[in-house]
């Protein structure tokens, strides 16, 4: 086999790089870098991000079947799989004063959760529910110079003489301060949990979404999922009002002491629980910070909209449903009476299913006068803004607008299908219409509950921030 051998040039020039080792070094790692950035920008470009996964996860929480409807005391919760919740710990965090919200939310929503963690800022029993201050469990640091922990004081001044405490604005700011114990609480009390998955009191949640959902992830695979708003150190954070999931890989990873700091979260971060705004920034500031891990935007499925303001357009017709926020109390109790006794089509809640306990009476009522269908957008045909009739006309004929309001000589397009809300103001007229012929044709019938022309749920993929 034949040897290389070095010409006299290079082998001087060899030598007198050995006698300088530094120039030497150098020169080998230019190479060296060359050869790698010329292998990488070599290979082929990354696939694109898949936007829709090909599985459709069987039902896990279906509705009640009819023979079960028709009995008027039927137990909404007779198929709930309990078994679940031996590897999902379900937290929802609330606040003194809250006691509708709470009422109905423990009725409804939340009523199935046998083993559910109810964090607060003053520790009482309501029912069968003990409901834990996880602010006692802070450092005492935090009530020094913080007029936010006033509201705090008070309460429990005022609980300790038995009055009953009302929801002040002042007792909201101590949410912010619930975040991060909250997440230990929860860790603490389930630390074998796969999922942990965090509500509020008006947050909706279509269990039978999420344990689909939460099927075909792996938890020991490090997820934040939610619903995104931008404004952490990581870019976005997951929206608390729409419920937001940790699994036990990031639980794990958040809660691992440094070797630098071998305190927790809510010791480690006071002072950024005191100077940030809002809780839900502040815990996806101290993840981001601890781990490098950014939530999975998981919108719209974890819709963070108010249950009259979910917007049910062609991108989201098919996709599964499984949140809102700021729910009243009666739309609490109508949402979950209907979701547990709607027709069951084998697929879970979408956006366009909601139209049937929403707007089900849309085919025998088009337009609506003195009600605000939330439509935001100037039409763009000036004809459009001379009277109603030409409103509706303009919006029938452009392909995007499915619904439209008229008042003041001023015409607004809806690209999606919102409901809205009565206007009380009756000194100007407010007529709200949409339009019935393009809803139709995406599949969608009035007269038969199911039938919305999915054939199937579009489960997008999650987007990284």
């Amino acid at each position: 086999m034949p040897t290389f051998t070095p010409t006299p040039a290079l082998s001087g020039a060899l030598s007198r790089m050995a006698r300088r080792p530094a120039r030497f070094i150098l020169v080998v790692f230019v190479i060296l870098s060359t050869t790698v950035l010329f292998l990488f920008w070599s290979r082929d470009p990354p696939p694109p991000r898949i936007p829709f996964y090909d599985w459709q996860p069987r039902a896990l929480f279906p509705p009640l079947s009819p023979t079960a409807v028709e009995n008027s005391n039927a137990d909404f919760c007779s198929n709930f799989p309990s078994h679940l919740l031996d590897r999902i710990q379900i937290v929802l965090r609330t606040g003194s004063g809250e006691h509708e919200r709470i009422a109905s939310q423990l009725t409804t929503v939340s009523s199935c959760i046998h083993n559910l963690i109810v964090v607060s800022d003053l520790e009482e029993r309501r029912g069968k529910h003990d409901f834990i201050d996880v602010l006692a469990d802070l450092p005492q640091s935090y009530r020094v110079d913080n007029p936010d922990f006033d509201a705090y004081a008070l309460q429990k001044a005022a609980a300790q003489a038995g009055e009953e405490m009302q929801y002040t604005g002042e007792g909201w700011k101590l949410d912010k301060f619930k975040f991060l114990p909250m997440v230990e609480k929860a860790h603490a009390l389930k630390p074998n949990a796969e999922w942990y998955i965090f509500i509020e009191t008006d947050s909706y949640i279509f269990w039978d979404t999420m344990f689909r959902l939460l099927s075909q992830y792996d938890p020991t695979d490090q997820h934040l999922i939610g619903a995104p708003v931008a404004g952490s150190k990581a870019g976005h954070f997951p929206y608390g009002g729409a419920g937001f999931v940790m699994s036990k890989g990031l639980m794990k990873k958040y809660l691992r002491p440094s070797i630098f700091d071998r305190s927790i979260p809510s010791e480690q971060y006071e002072q950024w629980a005191r100077e940030e705004c809002c809780g839900d920034i502040i815990l996806a500031n101290v993840i981001y910070d601890r781990t490098g891990v950014t939530m999975k935007r998981l919108w719209p499925t974890f819709n963070g909209e108010e249950f009259i303001k979910v917007q049910v357009d062609r991108r989201t017709w098919c996709v599964p449903l499984l949140a809102m926020h700021r729910l009243s109390s009666q739309q609490m109790n109508d949402t979950w009476h209907w979701e547990r006794t709607r027709y069951d089509d084998q697929k879970p809640v979408l956006h366009s299913t909601l139209l049937y306990h929403r707007q089900g009476k849309l085919f025998e009522e088009s337009t609506r006068d003195f009600w605000d269908n939330l439509s935001d957008t100037d039409s763009p045909n000036g004809l459009g803004h001379t009277s109603s009739v030409a409103c509706r006309v303009a919006c029938e004929n452009d392909f995007n607008c499915f619904q439209w309001s008229y008042t003041m000589r001023r015409c607004r397009f809806g690209w999606g299908i919102k409901y809205g809300h009565a206007v009380e103001d009756k000194r100007e007229h407010f007529l709200s219409g949409w339009d019935i012929k393009k809803i139709k044709k995406m599949g969608f019938d009035f007269r038969e509950e199911g039938a919305t022309g999915c054939e199937k749920a579009t489960w997008e993929t999650p987007e990284t921030y």
